[in-house]
C-alpha cells in the first residue's frame, strides 16, 4: 500500500494552527521544559509563515507581517519590562496567526481540502476550550483565586502562604486557565449560542453552560458581564422592522432611566449578591458605590488611575505618541488597557492605523459573507470593549473567539445547509466533502 503525504498550504497552516491552539489554550503546556516549548512555538510560527507564503494571495502575508511588526513594537516597548522578547513576539504573532488563518479560510473556502480542515478546526477549538474550562472549574474548587493570581506578575494574594512561583506551576499542572484563557472562554459563549441556533443540537447549550460556570468561578466580573452581553448580541438580530426598533428603543429607555437610579440599584444588588455569597461580585459593586460617592481607594478607582496614566502620555504626545519621542520607562503606562496604552505609544496615528486594519478586516469578510456579518461585528465589538478595559493584544486566546470562530461557524453553517438540501433531494449526503 502506497502512502502519500502532499505538502500543501492548507495542511501546513492547519498543523501550525493546531500547534498554536495547544500551546496557547492548554495551560499545562506552560510547564513543559523551556527548550521544548520554545521549539514548538518557533516551529508553529515558521510553519504558519511558510503556509501563507505558499498560498495564492501574497498580499495576505504582507498584511500579516505588518500587523505583527506594528503591534510587536508597541507590546515589547510597553510590556518588555515584565515579559521576555520571545514571549512578546510569540503572543503577538500567534494572535494575528489566528486572525489571518480566518482570512485565509475565507479566500479558500471552496477548496475541498480546506472544507475538511474547517470542520476539524472547529472541533479542535471546542475540544481544547472544553478541556480547559472543565479542568479550571475543578481546580478552582481547591484554589478559588487561581485565575486572578495567574494574572499577577508579582507576589500572590492568596492566604496559602506557598511560594508564588511554585503555586503558579501547580495551577498550570492542573490546567487552570489564566486571565488570557478565561477571557478567551468569555468570547466562546456567544459562539456556542450561534452554533445552537444553526444546528439545534443541545450539546452546544451544555458547552455554553460549562463556559459560563467557568467564567463565574474565575471571579472575573468584567468577563462575566461581557459574556452575558455577548450572548445577548448573539441572540439579537438587527432588523429594520418596526417591532424590533420599538424593542430596541424600549431597552435604551430602561437603560437611561436606570442611570438616574444607579446608586440605589447598586446598593440593592450588593445586598442580593451578599446573600448569595457572591462576594467577588458584591466587592466590585461596593467599589462602584465608593467611586460614585467620591471615595478613594476602591479597585475601580485604581483601575481609572491606571487608565489616566496611559492617557497622560497621549495628551503629552497626541500625534505620534511616545513612539518617536524616546523610549518608554517602566511605570510610564498604566498597563490596564491596550487601547489607552496604544494611544499613549502611537498617538492619533495608531488609532488611524487600527481603523484601517478594521476596515481591511471587514473587506476580507465581505468576500465570504457579504452583508450578513453580524456575528463578526458582535464578536469584534466585545473584543474592542475588552481591549478598552484590559490588556488583550498579547492574548492569542481572545483572537480565536473574536476573529477565527465566526469564520469557522459561518462556513460550518453553509456546509450544513448544503448537506440538508442534498439529503432532502434524495442524493447521497456523503458526496459533500
Amino acid at each position: 500500500m502506497k502512502l502519500s503525504f502532499k505538502i500543501t498550504p492548507a495542511r501546513i497552516l492547519y498543523i501550525a494552527f493546531i500547534l498554536m491552539l495547544v500551546l496557547t489554550c492548554l495551560p499545562i503546556t506552560m510547564v513543559f521544559p523551556g527548550i521544548i516549548r520554545k521549539s514548538m512555538q518557533g516551529l508553529a510560527l515558521l510553519l504558519f509563515i511558510l503556509g501563507l507564503g505558499m498560498q495564492r494571495q501574497k498580499a495576505i502575508l504582507l498584511e500579516y507581517i505588518f500587523c505583527c511588526l506594528f503591534f510587536f513594537t508597541y507590546i515589547y516597548n510597553v510590556w518588555g519590562f515584565t515579559q521576555s522578547l520571545f514571549s512578546c513576539l510569540f503572543n503577538t504573532m500567534a494572535g494575528f496567526s489566528f486572525v489571518f488563518y480566518s482570512i485565509y479560510l475565507i479566500y479558500n473556502k471552496d477548496n475541498e481540502e480546506n472544507k475538511k480542515y474547517i470542520r476539524k478546526a472547529l472541533r479542535a477549538v471546542i475540544l481544547v476550550f472544553m478541556i480547559t474550562s472543565i479542568t479550571t472549574i475543578i481546580g478552582l474548587q481547591r484554589y478559588p483565586l487561581a485565575v486572578r493570581e495567574l494574572g499577577k506578575s508579582g507576589s500572590g494574594y492568596a492566604s496559602t502562604g506557598d511560594d508564588f512561583i511554585a503555586l503558579k506551576a501547580v495551577y498550570r499542572k492542573m490546567n487552570i486557565a489564566g486571565w488570557n484563557m478565561a477571557f478567551g472562554i468569555v468570547l466562546m459563549c456567544p459562539i456556542f449560542v450561534r452554533l445552537f441556533q444553526i444546528t439545534k443540537e443541545k450539546k452546544y447549550i451544555v458547552f455554553l453552560a460549562i463556559s459560563e460556570v467557568c467564567v463565574l468561578f474565575s471571579q472575573l466580573t468584567i468577563g462575566l458581564i461581557l459574556s452575558v452581553l455577548g450572548i445577548f448580541l448573539a441572540l439579537y438580530r438587527p432588523s429594520k422592522k418596526a417591532k424590533d426598533i420599538i424593542i430596541l428603543l424600549f431597552v435604551l429607555f430602561i437603560a437611561f432611566i436606570m442611570l438616574f437610579m444607579l446608586d440605589d440599584i447598586l446598593l440593592l444588588t450588593v445586598r442580593i449578591t451578599n446573600n448569595l455569597n457572591l462576594s467577588f461580585v458584591s466587592d466590585k459593586l461596593k467599589d462602584a458605590l465608593m467611586l460614585l460617592s467620591g471615595s478613594v481607594g476602591s479597585d475601580a478607582s485604581a483601575r481609572f488611575d491606571r487608565y489616566s496614566k496611559s492617557l497622560a502620555v497621549f495628551f503629552r504626545y497626541p500625534v505620534m505618541g511616545i513612539s518617536i519621542h524616546g523610549v518608554p520607562h517602566d511605570g510610564m503606562f498604566g498597563n490596564h488597557s491596550d487601547i489607552f496604552n496604544l494611544l499613549g505609544y502611537y498617538g492619533g496615528f495608531g488609532i488611524v492605523v487600527m481603523i484601517i486594519m478594521v476596515c481591511r478586516y471587514f473587506n476580507h469578510i465581505k468576500v465570504s459573507v457579504g452583508k450578513n456579518s453580524w456575528i463578526y461585528i458582535s464578536q469584534l465589538f466585545i473584543f474592542i470593549l475588552l481591549a478598552v478595559l484590559n490588556p488583550v493584544w498579547y492574548s492569542p486566546q481572545v483572537f480565536i473567539g473574536a476573529m477565527l470562530m465566526p469564520t469557522l461557524v459561518e462556513h460550518y453553517q453553509k456546509k450544513r445547509t448544503a448537506h440538508i438540501r442534498i439529503k432532502i433531494s434524495g442524493l447521497n449526503p456523503n458526496w459533500i466533502n
